[in-house]
């Protein structure tokens, strides 16, 4: 499966856009605020933001139990905004204006068959916070894999969500100060886990980037919803699954718990 999604990545990266004719160079990120990039051909920038770097060296994030009660007094339901006013659409393509450039994507084909070995992205909705939009990229070979994208209408750069898992991110959400985006995945493949992700805003030449900052793996268990109780305190919803041998059923029962970023 990493052998496949790095394959995926590859062929994603020359084709989210239609001007690109190759993939260029990797920077090192080595320096203050600047991520690691890989550049395409065309000057366009993709950054790949992942749950885990190294497991030594990018911070985990560590939970404590909290009652549902905590949970409701801040929760509040979100709906993805779904604003299409900037996105140009044409037959098999959309164009999305940023500051720098018009870019161009390939939507899902109509009348559309497995195993064409083809990618498309799909327009998902849009982050007012950050001015970004979201994009799933789908990639169909030998499996039909997804990833989350999202757009940063003001620097231009698509940042590549990973979950490690086939289909895109569930979600991707901002802290009330903008200062931490962060995205998860539920792995419905397989025994029950979800891995999310949070990065980091930073500011460099009146520019924001986002680079990996915290992450964590959870076996056993999905996130379901959150809630902000402060600009670094997160609270999450979660569902345990087990699979009860006796009964032939998955038990299922709801815990809370929160983090701080």
């Amino acid at each position: 499966m990493k052998f496949l999604l790095i394959i995926s990545i590859a062929f994603q990266l020359v084709t989210f856009n239609k001007l690109s004719a190759q993939v260029g160079t990797v920077s090192s990120g080595a320096e203050e605020g600047m991520p690691e990039m890989i550049h395409t051909g065309d000057g366009e920038s993709f950054v790949w933001l992942n749950y885990r770097e190294d497991e030594r060296t990018l911070p985990q994030l560590t939970f404590t139990d909290i009652t549902e009660e905590t949970f409701l007094k801040y929760y509040k339901p979100t709906a993805r905004v779904v604003d299409s006013s900037k996105v140009n659409w044409a037959d098999t393509t959309y164009t999305i204006q940023t500051s720098k450039a018009k870019i161009t994507f390939d939507h899902m084909p109509k009348n559309y068959n497995y195993n064409k070995r083809i990618g498309w992205h799909n327009y998902k909705g849009y982050l007012p916070e950050l001015d970004m939009y979201i994009l799933e990229s789908w990639t169909d070979g030998e499996f039909l894999l997804g990833e989350l994208y999202v757009l940063d209408s003001m620097s231009s750069i698509l940042y590549l969500l990973n979950t490690d898992t086939d289909g895109p991110a569930n979600d991707v959400f901002i802290s009330p100060d903008d200062k931490y985006m962060l995205y998860y995945g539920n792995s419905v493949v397989g025994s029950p886990s979800c891995n999310m992700g949070v990065a980091k805003a930073y500011q460099k030449e009146g520019i924001t980037y986002y680079k990996n900052y915290k992450g964590v793996s959870i076996e056993g268990q999905y996130v379901k919803d959150y809630a902000w109780k402060d600009d670094k305190t997160l609270l999450l919803k979660i569902l345990n699954r087990k699979y009860d041998r006796e009964s032939r059923e998955w038990k299922e029962h709801y815990t809370y718990v929160k983090t701080i970023l």
